[in-house]
């Protein structure tokens, strides 16, 4: 389980990492993170220590990332810009 907590502090270390990059320069740090992340969910949840519900439910999330990560190295566009900031009902707060 610490080898799973050891991963997600480097996948974070990898985001922060590219930060500095600007928005479209720093994607292939942001891919890279959200791997690392997806196989940290299941490193930790892998073990018998957490209920099944909450080890199905890291499963699912780890997935999700990995989705992500493969539409993104498949060519998806990860940070299209919005044109506005929140849902139509909200617009006027922007």
């Amino acid at each position: 389980m610490a080898a799973g907590f050891l991963t997600f502090l480097a996948g974070e270390s990898l985001l922060l990492s590219g930060n500095a990059a600007g928005l479209e320069a720093s994607v292939p740090s942001y891919v890279g993170a959200i791997s690392l992340w997806a196989a940290a969910l299941i490193l930790i949840s892998a073990p018998n220590t957490f209920a099944l519900w909450m080890q199905l439910t890291a499963f699912v999330a780890a997935a999700l990332f990995f989705v992500s990560v493969g539409m993104m190295l498949w060519g998806a566009p990860c940070c299209r810009p919005r044109r506005h900031c929140l849902p139509p009902v909200t617009r006027s707060w922007c």
